[in-house]
């Protein structure tokens, strides 16, 4: 069966799946312009599994004194 991954990371724990091709998120990359602002929390976006370290953004958020708002 034809498989689509979302990033090319997620091929790698199941390598003999029939992977056809790579679609990214599909925003365009200038969507979002940087903006010098004093946040008022830092955001973890993403799945929560040991490679994407939610506790490393946990900890930066601390050492920020900043609160983490997380969504997974």
């Amino acid at each position: 069966m034809p498989v689509i991954s979302i990033s090319n990371s997620q091929r790698r724990p199941v390598p003999q799946a029939g992977w056809v091709k790579t679609i990214y998120h599909g925003l365009p990359a200038d969507l979002l312009t940087p903006k010098p602002v004093r946040p008022s929390y830092l955001a973890f976006l993403g799945r929560i599994s040991p490679e994407k370290s939610v506790d490393r953004a946990i900890r930066i958020a601390e050492r920020c004194g900043l609160p983490i708002k997380i969504a997974a």
